[in-house]
């Protein structure tokens, strides 16, 4: 029951979304949705990505076995200061929308960010750990870098980490199953 109240009351985009998400499994064969903890809004949050703003290597089985999955979200002016004021992004200058998109001058034009869910070894261990990597595609500057798995999730043996499973985010729909 409270998972319920959850997506019918405290995350109002899930309906709609839903409705979205429906229609585009016919025509395109697939859909994702990502569901995570916003920190603006201080609540989880889902939203339905289109499988042509999802990339993964095309002979990756299921996500779970992804090393690299890329979200491309595109994000308002407005959004991008909500994210810096509230630190989930570095503050940083960002330069305008290029013009590939007819958005060049526009300053209200939303921007391409690349979100990586991925393994990096930024501890210099010989160990990958799972992180998620946010970059503005069009000045390539790294805005945010985060762990995607729990301390308490770590697998030890005597010696040393074995495994550190990732957080998963996305959940594909599949129109017609493999």
């Amino acid at each position: 029951a409270h998972m319920s109240y959850q997506l019918l009351h405290e995350m109002e985009e899930w309906e709609e979304d839903t409705d979205v998400l429906v229609h585009h499994l016919p025509i395109v064969g697939c859909a994702f949705r990502k569901v995570w903890r916003s920190e603006e809004l201080g609540r989880n949050k889902a939203e339905m990505v289109p499988a042509i703003h999802l990339v993964v290597n095309q002979k990756v089985r299921n996500l779970d076995e992804a090393p690299r999955v890329t979200h491309e979200v595109f994000l308002y002016p407005q959004e991008i200061e909500e994210r810096m004021r509230t630190g989930t992004f570095i503050e940083c200058d960002l330069p305008c929308p290029s013009g590939e998109d007819g958005a060049d001058g526009d300053d209200d034009a939303p921007q391409m960010f690349l979100e990586q869910h991925r393994f990096m070894d930024l501890d210099e261990d010989g160990y990958k750990e799972p992180y998620i990597v946010t970059v503005h595609k069009d000045s390539s500057k790294v805005v945010r870098v985060v762990a995607n798995f729990k301390m308490d999730d770590v697998v030890y043996d005597e010696k040393r980490i074995t495994r550190i499973p990732k957080g998963q985010y996305f959940v594909k729909y599949s129109f017609i199953p493999d």
